[in-house]
Order: C-alpha cells, then structure tokens, then sequence
C-alpha cells in the first residue's frame, strides 16, 4: 500500500508546476523562516482560508490538513479535540502566539472554543517537537498567531452572517498604527439555538493588540483576550443506523449545561542587537468551567490558573537559546456542598538549545531542551532536522527526537470516587506514581516547489512507550473494581501524507491531500481507537474576472475503531461543502452550504452531528 502511494505521489511531483509561497513559518525554528527553508511536516492556514472555509472556531479552520484528525462531540459549541499523525489529542500542544494552553487538569484543548475573529494564521508541525516545546508536543503542535495592527490607514471591518438553526454571528474589528504605536481591537459573537434538544450555544469573545517601538528599549507588544460561552449539553445520543429524523435530536442530559469563561495577557519585548535578536514574554491565564446536570446532583466549576515567562536569544551565526518557566494551579470545587475536591499545583523550568548550520545546499538543526518538572523530574529531549536543497524548485527533508508527555494532574491526582452497583463497588482514583510518556518520532520527505504548483509525500513513524491508560482491576473477592491510570501502553503510528496543490489556468486552483495511517497498539495487537486508515480532501476553485469565487470542497474519511469490538465503528463517510463569493471593492458577499448531500455521519460513536446546513453573511471592511 505504501509503496503505491510513494509512487502515485512522485507522478504528481513531475507535474508541470505550484507557486514559490515567501509565507514565513516561525514555529519550526522559534523565528521567521521562508517556507522553502522548512521541512514537508509543517502546514500554515492562512487568515484568507480560515475566512473561505466559513470555519468558526479554530476545529473547523484546521479541518483538512494533512495527517490531521479531528473529533467532535456534537454541532457549534460541543467538546472538539484534534490528533496529529495518530496521537492522542493530550500529545497535541496547542499554543497561542508560542505560549502553551492545553489545559493542566486534562492536557486537552477545546477547539470549539477559541474563535476565529483575532487569527491572523494557524501554524502547524506534525510530528513530535518536545526538544523547543517540552511537554505534550509529542504528535506535534498548533500555534495560533493572532492579528496585529497592519501598515496603512486606520480601517473597520465588521462581519455578518446567519444559517441553520438560527446561528448568527457578528464580528467587528478596527487597526490603527500611527509612527511607532499600533493596536488591533475584535469583538465577536456567535449564537445558536441548536440542532438536538439543549444544544443552544452563545459566546462573546474580544481581542486587543497594542504595539509600540521604542529606539532604546525595543518593541513591546501588549495581548490580552477574554471569551465567555454558554451550551447546552445534550450528552450521548444514538448510533446513525438508528436514525430516523427525530430519535438523534434527543437529549439524554436535557438539562445539562456548561458556561466557561477565559482570559489571558501576554506581554512580550523584542530586542535587536548586532549579535542577535532577544526576545522576552510573561504571561498569565485564568479559566472556569461550571458545569451543570441537576438530573445527576452534579454542579462543579473547574478552576485553572497559568502563569510564566521565556526570554529567548537568537544569534547571527544561528545559535537560539532559551529558558522557560510556567507554574499551574488547579481546583475542581463540588458547589452543591462548596468543597473543593481537588486542589493542585506544580512548576515547570526548561532550558533549550538550538544551532543552524548549512554546508552548500544541506542544512542543519540540532536542537535539545531539558524540562524539570517539580513532581516527576527531569526529561531532556534532542531533535534532529535535516534539509538538503537538490534543485531551485526541490528539497528533501528528515526530522527524528524525542517526544513526551507529562501526566496531567487529573491522571495524578484524580479524587477518589465510589459508587456501588448491583453490589460491586467500583473506585477511581488517580495515581502519583505514573512516568511521563515518551516516544521517538520520525519523518522523511520530498517536495517540489515551483510557480504554479506544489507537490509533496512525506513518510512518517512514531515508536511510543509508558502510555498513560486508565485500566481497571478486579479484587480477589471479585466485588471491588478499580479503575485507576496505569503506564502500560505501547503504540506504533506510521503512515504517508501527501499534497498537491495546482494552478490549472487563470483562476481554475486545485487541492489535494491524501493521508494513510497505521496506528496500533502494539502489546494488544489492536488498533488505536479513532484513528482512520484513509482520509482525502480535494478542493476546486475558480475566480472569474469579475470577482465572483466558487469553491467545492469534498472529504473522505474512512472507517474508524473503537477499540471494543463489541462497540461499533464508525462508517466511512464523504462530505461535500461549498461556497460562493462576490468582491465589490471592500465588500463581500457570500453563501455557503456545508454536507451538500446531508450525509448521516458521526466522529466520535453516539453523539450524533447535523446534516446539511445554510448559512450566508457579508464581510465590509472601512479605510480611510
């Protein structure tokens, strides 16, 4: 299978020609690099995609990148996660503008929400980088940067749109920059009232960048953001083959709620000297989550506090160094007696290396980081880029490290819970003793550059061991049942992404990307849940003369384990979404429809998502 792939992928690299892309990517190197400079297991959603796509929230804008899988737990406003290359979603790091926010109690990300207003581009590497970021970038990472004040005349955007079920979101952002002072303000809305009984979703996000330069002192940018949301939690629903137009709406918790309120600030300072570039940010965090289901006595708010700092130099002769240092609080308080059932806290110091190094058309980065961790220790992490440019327009690359994951402090400290049944009593607890899990993960790949097209293949492995994994054992009377996370996992996750992206004729854009996936777990000999062995998007779009874009973009994914063969799978599914567009001068209007074909699927077993949807909106943009 394999072996066709690589050959199917280098006929599509002969092809006649993709445009030289100047995007810079700062996430590989920790500062700006051409893409041409870059291996093939990195990708960039730009502002302009995330804006075509119609996404909302940072799942949607990611949806069809390359070895990228991602799951939701229902329509706007439901739990979505993503995995990269096989991973689990805890080995995903999700950063914004560098700093980290997987949350410290569970090591995952909601994606649903972060929206998209304040996104200026989405970068994104597959593939284990602990030796810049430490923890958790294990499957890779997501580096969210945000928008700031552009060059020219102070300007107003607002954006207005509306769809199925009521959904309406509203958007307004202004940029000023004026001599050496410069700011960027969003403010947004969604709402919804839902597509299954108590799915209703509202949110409200703002977003301010301020800029100035000083000539001594350098230039200080000054971030800060705060959302709030509501939704409703329907809870588990019904497989599709039980369909029947009414029986998936149902709610199983139709009273179940969640309310979630975000803020963070980020200050950062950026020094040029002649012997390099030093740059310094401290940061700050704070997130609640109240979540209620009065049919279960269940009321409880999740607290979490993050807070630290990195100071970074980069030298002209391609020597980056760095320290960082975050600390993290935790609290889970049952409101209904207003007792807290889990308080936590832990630090983190790191120190990371890094040396760029070319001999004529090859290129060289080393890099390591070492991370003490004040409950398990230390873990050093070496990596190992490679590049070697065969032609203006063709470039090999290989990346191989070491990846890790810290256990969360839930897995560490997860309150011991009984509750008995059928007289059984069943215990869950955490445990303190669980290692990090660690891994090696490796890439080889090849693309080819040119003007009016872009091709690439890119063969992956990733060898992990001491998986966290909750399992569960039995006493020797047979009556108590202890479930309790364990390190016993191994796992092996390779596969093949491929990409192709060409200019057909004035207007006519084509885009392809195909990924095959082996993920198992290689003590049970069974394969890793969720994660499909095939998955293709290809996307057709065509501008006319006249500023008129349409763009049909279809998706398959195939079948996908569960991990229980009493359980079953999840169907293969293909949907189709498109959009049209009209440009007058700074204005556009556009309508969309997404799983044209109303598609019955799901990404995660019993929680049902929505059909075929409708939405259009304007998006107006003021300058003087």
């Amino acid at each position: 299978m394999i072996k066709n792939i690589l050959f199917i992928s280098l006929v599509l690299l002969m092809t006649p020609a993709l445009y030289a892309s100047d995007e810079l990517f700062l996430s590989l190197t920790k500062k700006s690099e051409s893409l041409k400079n870059i291996p093939t297991s990195v990708s960039i959603v730009t502002a302009v995609q995330i804006k075509e796509s119609g996404a909302r929230n940072l799942a949607e804008a990611v949806t069809g990148v390359p070895g990228l899988t991602n799951g939701s737990y229902g329509s706007l406003g439901a739990a979505g996660n993503i995995m990269l290359r096989g991973s689990s979603a805890e080995q995903v790091l999700v950063l914004v503008d560098g700093v980290r926010i997987n949350d410290p109690a569970t090591g995952l990300v909601d994606l649903s929400t972060i929206p998209v207003d304040s996104i200026d581009r989405i970068e994104i590497i597959r593939g284990g980088v602990s030796a810049l970021y430490g923890t958790s970038a294990f499957g890779g990472i997501v580096n969210i940067i945000t928008k700031k004040a552009e060059e020219g005349a102070p300007s107003m955007g607002v954006d207005l749109s509306a769809g199925s079920f009521n959904t309406q979101h509203y958007g307004l952002n202004f940029n000023i920059k004026n001599g050496n002072t410069s700011g960027f303000f969003s403010a947004g809305k969604l709402s919804s009232d839902g597509w299954r009984v108590n799915s209703a979703y509202d949110n409200n996000d703002l977003f301010a960048n301020l800029g100035f330069e000083d000539p001594l002192w350098g230039a200080f940018n000054l971030s800060a953001k705060q959302f709030s949301s509501s939704v409703g939690v329907p809870g588990m629903g019904i497989a599709v083959s039980a369909y029947d137009g009414s029986l998936e709406k149902q709610a199983s918790t139709p009273n179940a709620t969640q309310k979630e309120d975000k803020s963070s600030i980020e200050l950062g300072n950026t020094k040029n000297f002649d012997a390099g570039t030093l740059k310094s940010v401290l940061h700050a965090s704070d997130s609640k989550t109240d979540y209620l289901v009065p049919e279960w006595l269940k009321n409880d708010r999740y607290q979490s506090t993050v807070f630290g700092s990195e100071i970074q130099f980069a030298a002209r002769c391609g020597l980056t160094a760095g320290t960082e240092w975050w600390g993290e609080l935790y609290r889970q308080i049952d409101k209904n007696s207003n007792t807290a059932m889990l308080d936590a806290s832990r630090t983190t110091t790191a120190v990371f290396l890094q040396q760029e190094a070319a001999y004529k058309d090859l290129r060289f980065i080393p890099s390591a980081r070492l991370d003490n961790n004040s409950i398990f220790g230390t873990v050093t992490s070496p990596r190992m880029t490679v590049l070697f440019h065969a032609a203006d327009c063709l470039k090999i690359s290989a990346n191989s490290g070491k990846a890790w994951r810290a256990p969360t402090i839930n897995e560490l400290y997860w309150p011991k819970d009984t509750n008995i049944f059928s007289g059984t009593t069943y215990v869950t607890l955490g445990n303190a003793t669980l290692k990090p899990e660690e891994g090696i993960t490796s890439d080889i790949g090849i693309e080819y550059l040119a003007q009016n097209a872009k091709a690439s293949v890119t063969y992956y492995l990733t060898d992990s061991d001491n998986l966290i994994s909750w399992d569960s054992s039995v006493d020797t009377t047979g009556t108590i049942v202890t479930t309790q996370p364990m390190n016993i996992g191994k796992a092996r996750q390779q596969g093949v992404e491929c990409e192709l992206s060409q200019k057909i004729i004035s207007g006519l854009l084509h885009k392809c990307n195909y990924t095959y996936l082996r993920a198992e777990d290689i003590q049970r000999h069974t394969p890793l849940v969720y994660r499909p062995e095939h998955t293709a998007q290809y996307e057709l779009s065509y501008l006319t003369v006249s500023q008129t874009k349409a763009t049909v973009t279809a998706r398959f994914v195939s079948a996908q384990k569960t991990g229980d063969p009493a359980v079953p799978e999840l169907k293969e599914y293909t949907t189709v979404n498109c959009r049209i567009s009209q440009n007058i001068k700074t204005l556009e209007l556009w309508a969309a429809m997404n799983n044209v074909f109303d598609v019955k699927y799901q990404t995660r077993l019993y929680y049902p998502l929505p059909g075929q949807t409708v939405s259009a909106g304007i998006n107006w943009k003021f300058q003087e």
